[in-house]
């Protein structure tokens, strides 16, 4: 898709979505309008799918949930980062992509938590990578 394509898929969705906040939730043009705005992927202009649902199914349209919503859209992004250096099959991207993403998950663990599966996952990640040159490409 071009850009120009991509920016009138979001118009389009915006209008449909403001269109189903005032027929369906009964809100004003102004305060759909308002809810379409505060929505993740809308405001970072790309997919943000984890945020997005957490944004839609709470309460408020995530008034009150901003660090759930916080949490979801980093998700969205480690997700992303992992399946780009697997889709280039960049194994060391992938590999830092994971460590990152395994790094911000244990940032959410107390320091009494069992985190040996993580401890363990690290160790493996860690290991270098030799690929051997008689392997068939």
């Amino acid at each position: 898709m071009s850009p120009s394509d991509v920016d009138s898929f979001r118009q389009r969705s915006a209008a449909y979505i403001v269109d189903q906040l005032k027929n369906v939730e009964g809100l004003s043009a102004e305060e759909a309008q308002e809810v379409v705005a505060r929505n993740p992927s809308w405001k970072a202009g790309h997919g943000l799918p984890t945020a997005d649902l957490v944004f839609w199914f709470s309460p408020g349209y995530g008034e009150d949930y901003s660090e759930a919503i916080s949490a979801a859209g980093q998700f969205d992004v480690h997700s992303y980062a992992i399946y780009d250096a697997l889709k280039a099959q960049d194994i060391d991207g992938a590999r830092l992509a994971l460590q990152d993403a395994l790094k911000w998950l244990r940032s959410y663990c107390s320091a009494d938590e069992d985190v040996s599966d993580a401890d363990e996952l690290e160790k493996h990640l860690s290991i270098p990578l030799v690929i051997s040159p008689n392997l068939p490409k």
